[in-house]
């Protein structure tokens, strides 16, 4: 109220003034939160194999994970990827890989039954990049691209919704803030 500037959404909490920005995150400080995982759990990363999901990965075990499960369509593992995930297992790190479609029910139901009952955390990092302009969409490309976000999104929770985790974490697609 009363502000000068060119502000679109601005919201009034207990009297303070909220307005919505991007920022780029403080990685020095980045776990400073004491944020830890557990040793003795698994933590499933879907596209795990993919950059975003590998990243993650990497952020859970120096955040303390002890065993991952990373999932991929095709399951292969890049020779840089083949490198770390060397270094991880010198370390002590469990990781496992599974080739799956994360927008198959059968397909989550199968790396579930791999992750085990230490399962704790998801992570929901699968996508498909199809990028393009909305006159050049169509529905197959759609579908395409659509399916591992909520296709899997749904798979994953309704098979996981009545195990014991810690956090289920759903990542969107980059491209809708493009």
């Amino acid at each position: 109220l009363g502000r000068d500037d060119d502000e679109r959404q601005v919201i009034y909490r207990a009297g303070n003034r909220y307005v919505a920005r991007l920022d780029h995150a403080d990685t020095a400080t980045q776990n400073a939160d004491g944020f830890k995982l557990k040793a003795d759990a698994t933590y499933l990363v879907t596209g795990g194999l993919g950059a975003l999901g590998f990243k993650v990965a990497e952020f859970l075990v120096a955040s303390g994970a002890r065993r991952l499960l990373l999932t991929g369509r095709s399951g292969v593992v890049s020779p840089e990827q083949q490198a770390t995930l060397g270094e991880l297992t010198q370390s002590g790190v469990e990781v496992k890989v599974c080739a799956a479609d994360i927008s198959s029910a059968a397909d989550v139901a199968r790396v579930l039954d791999v992750a085990g009952a230490t399962l704790r955390g998801v992570i929901h990092a699968a996508g498909v990049i199809d990028d393009g302009m909305l006159t050049q969409q169509n529905p197959q490309r759609f579908d395409d691209v659509a399916a591992p976000k909520v296709r899997g999104a749904w798979a994953l929770h309704s098979q996981t919704q009545s195990l014991p985790l810690d956090f289920f974490v759903l990542f969107s697609s980059v491209a809708s803030m493009m």
